[in-house]
C-alpha cells in the first residue's frame, strides 16, 4: 500500500479513547479505603468477606446501631453529579419474614462530618437474589470533597442486603429545559415565538418547553409570558 494513502487512513481512523477512571471502586478485587461500619471482630471488610458477601447492610434492633459502607474520599469540585453502580446481594432469600421494600438501599454523599448532601433511595420491589443498581447523584455547587455511604436504612437482620460491588464515577445531569425554549435549540428568542404559534395553530409539536408560564397547560397566556421574557 501507497506510505502516504496508508499515513491518510490511519489518520482518519476512529481512535478509542480510554474510559474515564471511576472516582471510587469496591469489590473483592479492590476495597482499598473503603469503610464498614460493623464490628471489625465480626465482620471484617476483606477480601473473603466480600466475596461471601457478609459485608451486609442493616439496622441491628438489638445493637440500635447501623451497618453502612463508606466510600474513600472523593474530590468533585466542578462535577455536576455522581453516578453509582451496585451490586447488591440478597441474603434472606427464601426468609419468610423478607420484605424486598424494607431493602431498598439508600446512597448518599457525605461531607467530612458525615453530614448528608446528597441523598437518593433505589425502590426493590422483587424477591430476587441479587439487584444491580444505578442511579445518580446530584453533586451541590461549590461541594469540594464527598464520601458515599450505601446503607438500608429500613431493614433488618430479616431484611439485609450485602454489598458485593459498588462503582462511582462523575457523570452529567440532563439537560433542563430552558424557559420559554419552545423549539428546543437553547436559546430563547423569536423563532420560539413563531413556534409557539405553530403549536397553537397547527397543533405542532414542541421540541422543547412550551408551557411557559408552567400552570400546565400551553395556550395564548404562555404567548404573553414569552414576549415579557424577550422585552426583558
Amino acid at each position: 500500500m501507497n506510505k502516504l494513502l496508508f499515513l491518510m487512513l490511519f489518520a482518519l481512523a476512529p481512535i478509542a479513547m480510554p474510559a474515564a477512571e471511576p472516582l471510587a471502586s469496591f469489590s473483592s478485587d479492590g476495597f482499598e479505603g473503603w469503610e464498614y461500619t460493623r464490628d471489625a471482630t465480626d465482620v471484617a471488610l476483606n477480601q473473603n468477606n466480600i466475596l461471601r458477601k457478609r459485608i451486609t447492610l442493616f439496622h441491628d434492633n438489638d445493637k440500635g446501631s447501623d451497618y453502612t459502607l463508606l466510600s474513600p474520599v472523593m474530590a468533585v469540585d466542578g462535577l455536576a453529579a455522581l453516578e453509582v453502580r451496585a451490586t447488591l446481594y440478597n441474603n434472606n432469600n427464601g426468609d419468610s419474614q423478607y420484605r424486598p421494600e424494607k431493602t431498598s438501599p439508600t446512597f448518599e454523599l457525605v461531607d467530612a462530618q458525615l453530614n448528608v448532601v446528597a441523598t437518593v433511595t433505589v425502590p426493590i420491589e422483587e424477591d430476587k437474589i441479587s439487584y444491580a443498581l444505578v442511579d445518580t447523584l446530584a453533586v451541590p455547587a461549590g461541594t469540594g470533597s464527598v464520601r458515599l455511604r450505601v446503607a438500608v436504612w429500613n431493614g433488618d437482620v430479616h431484611n439485609a442486603l450485602a454489598a458485593y460491588k459498588v462503582e462511582v464515577s462523575a457523570c452529567d445531569l440532563p439537560a433542563q429545559p430552558t424557559r420559554g425554549d419552545v423549539n428546543g435549540d437553547g436559546l430563547v428568542s423569536g423563532a420560539d415565538v413563531t413556534a409557539l404559534y405553530n403549536l397553537l395553530l397547527n397543533d405542532t409539536p414542541a421540541g422543547g418547553d412550551a408551557d411557559v408560564n408552567g400552570d400546565g397547560l400551553v395556550n395564548g397566556a404562555d404567548v404573553t409570558v414569552l414576549y415579557n421574557l424577550l422585552l426583558d
